[in-house]
């Protein structure tokens, strides 16, 4: 949530938007000012950084911005498979950190259940990215797009 609550930022990062993806914190209230609608409040610098970046190109946003209403809309349409996803994938991780723990030691088995359950998120990510790339949903973006991430105005 930026510092005066007027939004907040969801930025996905996977290997494959490394280049357009250079955010770091600080860019949390210039970013989500010039998603309200505030480019021409922020500072000169902040201007040129975020049209640099791809940010913003001529001022807007380069990226989703969502009000508040058509994001929780959005949320309940998709809830179902976004509940769906979550339960195969908390399984997965389960029966990954389940396995691990099973095959180790015991003075070790908490631990190896923790990274047999890391090790399960992370590849099944990775698949799954794989997968969307496969399928054409995901695609290496150059340099100034922003695929991943979106703002939600509060």
């Amino acid at each position: 949530m930026s510092r005066d609550s007027r939004g907040w930022i969801t930025a996905i990062n996977y290997a494959a938007v490394s280049e357009a993806q250079d955010f770091s914190d600080i860019m949390l209230d210039p970013i989500v000012a010039a998603a309200c609608g505030g480019f021409s409040c922020l500072g000169e610098d902040w201007q040129t950084h975020l049209e640099a970046k791809g940010y913003t190109v001529g001022g807007l946003p380069n990226f989703m911005v969502y009000e508040r209403e058509e994001f929780d809309n959005l949320e309940s349409l998709l809830k179902e498979e976004i509940d769906c996803f979550t339960a195969l994938f908390r399984k997965a991780v389960e029966t990954g950190a389940a396995v691990c723990g099973d095959m180790a030691p015991p003075h070790i088995k908490k631990t190896a259940e923790i990274v047999g359950g890391i090790v399960t998120r992370f590849t099944g990510m990775e698949k799954i990215c794989r997968t969307l790339f496969e399928t054409g949903w995901l695609r290496t973006p150059d340099r100034l797009e922003k695929p991943a991430m979106f703002v939600v105005k509060a």
